[in-house]
């Protein structure tokens, strides 16, 4: 039986950027870089759509989307992301036959052991409308822009497997 998926075990900060391209999902539309979900502009993390591009000095790079990806751990008022807060156990893995991005993370914190276990994907429904773009991933509350709060319906609800967030956005 052939294997489908890539597996990296264990977190090496030195790796980011290698890792970043290596687990990139797409749809053909879009791209999301296989970075992680608490990686601000320093560490790489990037949203393009394929065929635009920005061009300056001659250089010519993709543009990249506010992230909409951002998200990370507090508990009782102490953050746990990475690189800043060494894990337990830390794992990253793409699922290319499916295009899904998954990523498995425990830290000790005062309360006993606390994993995070994400997901994510570029949707393939409705590819060919034009208008359709849909955040499959989560949402930055860092995000700002000149025309106002882009944001509608943030908020979580827990369930069985554990809590879930959810955004829109207004246009």
């Amino acid at each position: 039986m052939r294997e489908w998926t890539i597996r990296e075990e264990g977190y090496e900060e030195e790796k980011a950027a290698a890792l970043g391209n290596r687990y990139l999902t797409g749809n053909g539309y879009l791209g999301i870089r296989g970075t992680l979900e608490e990686y601000e502009a320093d560490r790489l993390p990037a949203i393009n759509l394929a065929g635009i591009y920005d061009r300056s000095t001659g250089w010519r790079e993709p543009v990249n989307l506010p992230n909409g990806c951002f998200s990370y751990l507090r508990v009782d008022g102490e953050m746990y992301r990475l690189p800043e807060v060494r894990p337990i156990s830390h794992g990253i893995s793409l699922d290319y036959r499916h295009g899904i991005f998954h990523r498995h993370t425990t830290w000790h914190t005062a309360r006993g052991n606390v994993t995070l276990r994400t997901e994510r994907f570029a949707g393939m429904d409705q590819v060919h409308d034009r208008d359709a773009v849909s955040d499959q991933c989560g949402f930055s509350c860092r995000y700002r822009t000149g025309h106002g709060n882009r944001y509608k319906g943030v908020g979580s609800e827990r369930t069985a497997s554990g809590e879930n967030f959810h955004a829109g956005t207004t246009g």
